[in-house]
Order: structure tokens, then sequence, then C-alpha cells
């Protein structure tokens, strides 16, 4: 007998990105509640939700390419809006009497 073991299993093949999103994955890299994704607010009114299920439990996901383009967006607006000078304005400001 060996004392080597040796895995007769075959190695699994990486299984590829799918397209799909869990709602609450969704949702954390997002930093939101689960629960605003599923109500569309804060701006994921524009996701598409896709239902699977058999009609008794459906799950709710989310297209990953609309969250990873939505969260770019996020990221490139914060990006411009810091990098945009800022603009001081004199003699607007009135004292009250």
């Amino acid at each position: 007998m060996s004392l080597i073991r040796r895995n007769r299993m075959p190695r699994a093949t990486p299984t590829p990105v799918s397209d799909l999103m869990r709602m609450r994955d969704a949702a954390a890299l997002l930093c939101l509640d689960k629960s605003t994704n599923r109500q569309r607010k804060a701006g994921t009114k524009h996701f598409t939700h896709v239902t699977q299920g058999n009609g008794q439990r459906n799950r709710v996901f989310l297209l990953r390419s609309e969250v990873e383009a939505y969260l770019n967006f996020i990221i490139a607006a914060a990006r411009e809006r810091n990098e945009r000078p800022l603009k001081l304005v004199y003699g607007t400001y009135e004292k009250r009497r």
C-alpha cells in the first residue's frame, strides 16, 4: 500500500461567471438594502428583474452587466465631481438687516 493518496476525482473546471446576480449580492455591491433594490428605489429602477422559480418560491435576480455598469457610472460621477475646480463667486452674499 502506498502512503500517498491520490485524488481520483477529476479536477473541476472553473465555472463561467453567470450573467445573473442575486438581489442581495447586488445590494451589497451598491451598499443598499435588499428591499431597496426590490422596490426599485435609489437609482435602481432601470435594472432588469429576472425571476426564476416554480411559482411557489420565485427568486429575483438582476443582470450582472447592468449592476456593474451602474456602479462604474457612480464611480465616474464621483471622480468628476472631485476633479472639477471649485468656483468661488464674490459678492453673492448680502447681509440681512
